[in-house]
């Protein structure tokens, strides 16, 4: 029985040694592979031709190009949110919040934030936590606003569509009824043993 005709497992033909000739086995095998190395350079060749017709460009150059960093969170934006927030807090301080030239400093800084593209995020409507900080509850006896923004504490900051503070907000809840308070007894019993 030749090595072809036995029922064992299939192996590869062995590589031709140096001392010997080819067979046919390897000769089919290197045409194969000349074959389908020829056809993997054709086939790039006609990709490339077609993303050059679409494109303009070798897809190579749009690949190596390289492309703008992003630009940076403008270093003034931190500071001129933190100044507002710091003149949102001088609001229940008469006479000094209510003055004029703090408004005009309000302005300014304001605008000196949209100049930089940052933008204020005051929303209403649903609560997002992705956007949105809830900082308190509220009940909501009606039942049709509950997830729902009720108020503003602070406001967020976007800059481009980066989200440099979450807006802090109060959100209505459920009501779930009026709770009840503990006896006196509970609240002064102690226990003597």
């Amino acid at each position: 029985m030749t090595p072809e005709q036995s029922t064992g497992p299939v192996r590869p033909p062995t590589p031709p040694l140096p001392d010997r000739p080819p067979t046919v086995a390897h000769e089919s095998l290197a045409g194969l592979s000349a074959r389908c190395a020829a056809w993997l350079g054709a086939e790039r060749d006609r990709i490339e031709g077609e993303l050059r017709a679409a494109y303009g460009k070798p897809p190579d150059a749009a690949v190596t190009e390289p492309r703008p960093a992003p630009d940076p969170v403008p270093p003034a934006a931190a500071p001129l949110i933190e100044l507002l927030d710091r003149l949102a807090g001088l609001a229940g301080d008469p006479p000094a919040a209510d003055g004029p030239v703090l408004d005009r400093v309000r302005q300014g800084v304001v605008a000196a934030l949209a100049a930089s593209g940052v933008t204020p995020v005051e929303d209403t409507g649903p609560v997002d936590p992705a956007r949105h900080h809830v900082v308190a509850t509220r009940d909501d006896p009606s039942g049709l606003l509950s997830d729902r923004i009720a108020e503003t504490v602070r406001p967020g900051y976007l800059w481009r569509d980066v989200l440099l503070r979450p807006q802090e907000v109060v959100s209505y809840v459920p009501y779930v009824g009026p709770r009840a308070p503990r006896a006196e007894a509970e609240r002064g019993r102690r226990d003597v043993r």
